[in-house]
Formats: structure tokens, C-alpha cells, sequence
């Protein structure tokens, strides 16, 4: 395996009430992680998955190589999402993790889910990401405000596994309590 350069980044937009920091590993890696792969996500030739090692990779399908090595997460990253220029990542943390695709940064971190985040969902068309997690809950963010925007939970409080979105009109989801939802 090819060492990578580590730069560690820290900084705080206070304006946005967001902290920014975390660690990324730059350089030609084998598409790997050091643990089980839990997602994958696919756009053009970019592929980005989450794993059990807490780690965020984005690979260039073309050279399957790891072209970044992207952490932020404490815990297992188990649903990423890539629209346009973003990439989202959930995670057993309790969060949700904006990434820039092209710089390979991190934008932020979204906080509101109280127990792990097993999905995401974009909107298409949209300034708007949808996260469901273990808590019951299904959370509806701005990304211009970074802020939760609706919040609504499922009224057995399961956990909610997957979603979909129907071209922002609305959001298909299953769950602990094996049922589907339109919302």
C-alpha cells in the first residue's frame, strides 16, 4: 500500500454554528477499507463508501483507486450519499457529515438525530437531504441554513432503514416495525 499525506484541518464557522475539523488522507490507494464496507454509492466515476473503520472513501472508478480517505465520524459511517458536487455520510455517531466531492473537505456537520443514522435521501432539485434514523425519526434539512427543517417520527418510535424520495414530492420509508411509509 502507497503511504498517504495525513493534514489535519481544523477551523470553526461560528456563523453557521457548525465545527469544522477532520482528517484526510490524500494520495493512490487500493479501494479499500480497513474493516466491512456498510454503503456505496455511485455517480459517473465516483464511488463513495462508509465502513465499519469510521472512514468515508471516495474512488475513482476509472483507476479504482482511493483518492481520498475522508473521517469525521466516531463511529461506523453506515449510509452515504452523493448529489452533485456534496457527498453525505451517516453514521452510527448520531450524525450527518457534509462533504465537498471536489476539494475532498468537509462542509459540516449536521446534529438532531439522538441514536444512529441509517439513511439518507436527497432531493432532487432541491437544497434539501433527508436522514432517517434509529431514534424513529426522519429529518428533513436545508442545506442553506444547515438546519433540520421538519422533523416527523414514526409512531412506533422504530427505527427507520431506508428512504427514497419521489422527485420532492415525497419520501418512501421502511423500518424496524416492517412498514412502508409515504410522507
Amino acid at each position: 500500500l502507497a503511504n498517504c499525506n495525513k493534514r489535519r484541518n481544523r477551523g470553526a464557522n461560528p456563523e453557521a454554528g457548525v465545527q469544522q475539523c477532520h482528517l484526510v488522507e490524500t494520495g493512490v490507494k487500493p479501494f479499500a477499507h480497513a474493516s466491512a464496507i456498510n454503503c456505496l454509492d455511485v455517480t459517473g466515476s465516483v464511488a463513495a463508501t462508509g465502513g465499519d473503520d469510521c472512514d468515508l472513501n471516495i474512488t475513482d472508478l476509472t483507476t479504482l483507486q482511493c483518492t481520498a480517505a475522508l473521517r469525521r465520524h466516531k463511529k461506523a459511517v453506515y449510509c452515504c450519499k452523493i448529489s452533485g458536487p456534496l457527498l453525505f455520510s451517516g453514521s452510527f455517531d448520531s450524525t450527518v457529515c457534509l462533504w465537498d466531492v471536489r476539494s475532498k473537505t468537509s462542509v459540516c456537520e449536521l446534529l438532531g438525530h439522538t441514536y444512529r443514522v441509517y439513511c439518507l435521501s436527497s432531493v432532487l432539485g432541491s437544497h434539501r437531504i433527508c436522514s432517517g434514523g434509529g431514534d424513529g425519526s426522519i429529518k428533513v434539512w436545508d442545506l442553506r441554513k444547515l438546519e433540520a427543517l421538519h422533523t416527523m417520527t414514526t409512531s412506533t418510535d422504530d427505527w427507520v432503514e431506508s428512504m427514497m424520495s419521489e422527485g420532492g414530492s415525497g419520501l418512501v420509508t421502511g423500518g424496524g416495525d416492517g412498514q412502508v411509509r409515504m410522507w
